[in-house]
């Protein structure tokens, strides 16, 4: 029993932080901060070997669109875009997958 409120104590305490630390980082989000970058080590060592040798203007290019991008997914116009874009793949897959009958007169 003992054992039992340990752990169930040491899950919501590991809970109340994880949801502390989101609330935190989405205020950071919208008061204009940005959020530490998420290194995928495989997938930057491609596309670093892909790139190599870019010219200022191109490299200058990418910062300022990315800067654009990452501005632009923090809104919620954006979510409600993705939404709109999910919907309208669902509605789509139903209507194909949909089988049309044929009806038969004898």
């Amino acid at each position: 029993m003992l054992l039992e409120l340990i752990v169930a104590t040491e899950a919501s305490v590991l809970s109340a932080s994880w949801i502390r630390r989101s609330r935190m980082r989405r205020r950071q989000i919208l008061m204009g901060g940005s959020t530490p970058e998420i290194n995928l080590p495989f997938l930057d060592r491609y596309l670093r070997q892909q790139t190599t040798n870019p010219t200022r203007l191109q490299t200058f290019a990418a910062q300022k669109l990315a800067a654009v991008c990452r501005h632009a997914v923090h809104t919620q116009a954006f979510e409600l875009l993705v939404l709109k874009l999910i919907q309208s793949a669902s509605r789509r897959f139903r209507r194909e997958s949909e089988i049309s009958k044929v009806e038969v007169i004898l």
